[in-house]
């Protein structure tokens, strides 16, 4: 099973209103949210550091990445946002760098666009 972190700074000035969301994402790919605490962004670095492998961080954003870009990198076809996971997460951070560069450089920064181009579906199976 892969750990699943969400970290979503709310745009709010204050330390108290940073939501860290901790899942796990099960064999048989279902996500399962365990628990969503308040937590103060003094404290959301120790979280990162201390998750155990093999871990899925998203900071600020959605759970997932630009479709595009899991497509680029992938080699298969891609049916869901945990199809886009599962690539991202065999790759290591210097290999997922040059990929990003790459794909940047060749498409540009993506930008968001609402659900067009995001992955579609049940996500979440809450336990």
């Amino acid at each position: 099973m892969t750990a699943i972190i969400g970290i979503d700074f709310s745009g709010a000035k204050h330390d108290r209103s940073t939501w860290v969301a901790h899942g796990i994402m099960t064999g048989d790919g279902a996500l399962q949210l365990q628990r969503v605490e308040m937590t103060p962004r003094s404290a959301v670095l120790q979280v990162l550091l201390t998750a155990q492998p093999p871990t899925v961080a998203a900071i600020d954003f959605p759970f997932g990445i630009p479709r595009a870009f899991a497509e680029f990198i992938s080699v298969g076809t891609l049916e869901s946002m945990l199809d886009s996971w599962r690539v991202v997460a065999d790759l290591n951070l210097e290999d997922f760098i040059a990929a990003r560069d790459a794909f940047v450089g060749r498409f540009g920064e993506p930008q968001a666009r609402g659900r067009r181009n995001s992955f579609s579906g049940k996500l979440l199976s809450i336990a």
